[in-house]
């Protein structure tokens, strides 16, 4: 299809789903961004008044991933929007796409770690326990929780090697609420050097911090399975 194909499709999409119809449209608009429809016209979906078209904006948005980035900034008000999944998606598309130049837009996201619903709660700690350290560095100016900042920092600090790994495993034991869930990002943010933290996270009591302690330590187990497999289909093919 020629670029102006592309723009006049991806017009025509956009306004069905700007009024409502969004029948399977959402996937087709996505495609049409991938082939270079402006990632920017989104806006028009996540400043809607409509909750299931600014719901359809930001599921694009978190399936973009890093083309995504051009739209961050109209993320933030969507971080209070009272529909779950809008809240979810924004944070996961900050995960994907954010860099070191969206402090803002990554610190409004962190701070969903205290949302009230646990698929939020659960992105923020995918984030935190993923995402690049700079990135993160750059959100804490914009969080307004004294605790969470202080425990970002530690988390940060632990991850970069200037404080003890063992603090983790002292906090896991006698922390609880915040302090145990920022043992649980600091954990899995050293498992590549050391994963017996995240291991010890993922065996401790029964609550939502445990949960995600293991969902994190079968993730990270699985991306080693399947770099294990390439890594022994590369020395077949070299054999």
């Amino acid at each position: 299809m020629s670029k102006d194909g592309v723009y006049q499709r991806g017009d025509e999409l956009l306004a069905r789903i700007v009024a409502g119809d969004d029948t399977g449209l959402g996937n087709e608009l996505l495609k049409e961004m991938f082939r270079g429809y402006p990632v920017e016209n989104l806006v028009q979906l996540l400043s809607s008044g409509n909750e299931q078209v600014v719901q359809s904006g930001t599921w694009i948005a978190s399936e973009l991933a890093r083309d995504a980035r051009p739209i961050l900034r109209y993320l933030i008000p969507l971080f209070d929007h009272p529909n779950v999944r809008v809240r979810y998606y924004s944070v996961e598309t900050v995960l994907t796409a954010a860099t070191d130049e969206d402090g803002e837009v990554v610190g409004n996201a962190i701070s969903r770690i205290t949302d009230n619903e646990r698929p939020v709660r659960r992105m923020a700690f995918e984030l935190m326990a993923r995402a690049d350290r700079s990135p993160l560095v750059a959100g804490v100016p914009y969080i307004e929780d004294p605790e969470i900042i202080a425990l970002l920092k530690w988390a940060m600090e632990v991850d970069s090697e200037s404080r003890d790994d063992d603090e983790i495993a002292a906090r896991l034991r006698e922390s609880d609420g915040l302090g145990w869930l920022f043992a649980v990002v600091a954990a899995a943010r050293v498992y590549g050097r050391n994963p017996y933290y995240l291991q010890l996270a993922a065996s401790l009591g029964e609550n939502d911090a445990q949960s995600l302690a293991a969902s994190e330590l079968a993730w990270l187990s699985k991306l080693e399975e399947q770099a294990e497999r390439r890594r022994e289909r590369a020395e077949r093919g070299n054999g």
